[in-house]
């Protein structure tokens, strides 16, 4: 196997979402030193944000949203997730005009309150978007997508309401939704699932919110990402310059576009962040809230000058890669100054000696 070969094959592995890399197939570990039995690593892609800007009345909005790996979440979490009802009396107008009343004709007004909300997507909640701006947001997305052939947006918007409706009777399964996404055939009918599921953060912050509870007295190194899943993209077919098919749309969620990330979660209710490249203040932000509802202070142990460069942009998953082994080959323990000079160390070890990252992290001694 050629060189370029085997190390896209494992950026592609630790990438997924879908498949499990097995570190121990890429790497030789030390009997001695493997796996400080007190650290777990976790590949599952359990915590990670999406990236995407949705393009609304001619202009693009930011979104960054939390983000769980379908193809991982545990069913005696999902069972135990309940979503609240809003007492926000605009969004409960618009849902029972568009989705009781069945009027697609709104006035002037309700489309003012929907850019509100559009804009401000996770008020009144603050912490995330709900489940009900979730099915109005979508709604929009493709009521207002010039894309979208007409035909395909009463099938959306049926299936919109048919879940609502579910919602307001209290039968909502967030796991049909999930099932979808995983198993569906009918082409629209995966568009919208995973749309669903991308957009719904409710459900992918108080997952997260439920793992970390579970497992709030250990240490695990999280593999996570940054990822780029755009509903309105997947909706519209790339605005109409792509036909997706269900082949592209589970290559699209089981491998999406995206940039890896470090999170460490310690026993004593903290959790770090590492990442080689420039980070985003209000991505750094919208973690830092995940992590204080689940009690866990959110600290920085990322250089202040990133190590990741335009021309090793690709890299990053082995630079973490890197990381992870220096903290088991040096012992290091979980706290902020260990882990602080360790990342300095780390990196002044790669940039002093000119390697190139993916050599060290596959040849490096553990």
């Amino acid at each position: 196997m050629s060189k370029l070969k085997k190390q896209n094959d494992m950026r592609i592995n630790l990438s997924s979402f879908e498949k499990k890399c097995n570190l121990k197939k890429y790497i030789k570990f030390n009997p001695k030193n493997i796996l400080n039995p007190n650290i777990k690593i976790n590949n599952d892609k359990i915590i990670n944000l999406n990236t995407f800007e949705p393009e609304l009345n001619k202009k693009k909005i930011k979104y960054s949203t939390c983000y769980t790996n379908p193809y991982s979440v545990i069913p005696k979490y999902i069972a135990n997730i309940n979503f609240n009802k809003t007492n926000n009396k605009k969004i409960i107008n618009l849902c029972t005009k568009l989705f009781i009343d069945g009027k697609n004709n709104l006035d002037e007004y309700d489309f003012k309150e929907f850019n509100i909300l559009l804009i401000k997507k996770n008020k009144p909640y603050d912490k995330y978007i709900g489940i009900e701006q979730t099915f109005l947001i979508l709604w929009y997305l493709v009521f207002s997508d010039k894309h979208i052939e007409y035909a395909d947006k009463l099938v959306y918007m049926d299936m919109i309401k048919l879940y609502y409706t579910s919602f307001c009777l209290g039968t909502f399964d967030i796991a049909q939704i999930i099932y979808g996404l995983a198993n569906s055939e009918n082409v629209l009918q995966k568009k919208f699932y995973v749309s669903f599921y991308v957009l719904a953060e409710e459900f992918h912050f108080k997952y997260i919110n439920l793992y970390l509870g579970s497992n709030k007295k250990s240490n695990i190194i999280f593999n996570s990402n940054y990822i780029k899943i755009n509903p309105q993209k997947l909706l519209n077919n790339l605005d109409g310059e792509f036909k997706y098919c269900i082949e592209t749309i589970n290559e699209e969620i089981t491998c999406p576009f995206g940039h890896n990330i470090l999170i460490i979660k310690s026993n004593q209710n903290k959790i770090y962040y590492y990442d080689p490249d420039e980070q985003i203040l209000s991505d750094f932000y919208k973690l830092k809230i995940l992590f204080k509802s689940a009690e866990l202070d959110f600290l920085n142990i990322s250089n202040r000058n990133p190590i990741q460069t335009i021309t090793d942009d690709s890299n990053c998953v082995f630079y973490c890669l890197g990381l992870i082994k220096y903290i088991f080959e040096n012992n290091i323990q979980i706290n902020l100054a260990r882990l602080k000079l360790a990342t300095l160390f780390y990196e002044s070890e790669i940039l002093s000696t000119g390697q190139n990252i993916f050599d060290y992290t596959i040849k490096m001694p553990i």
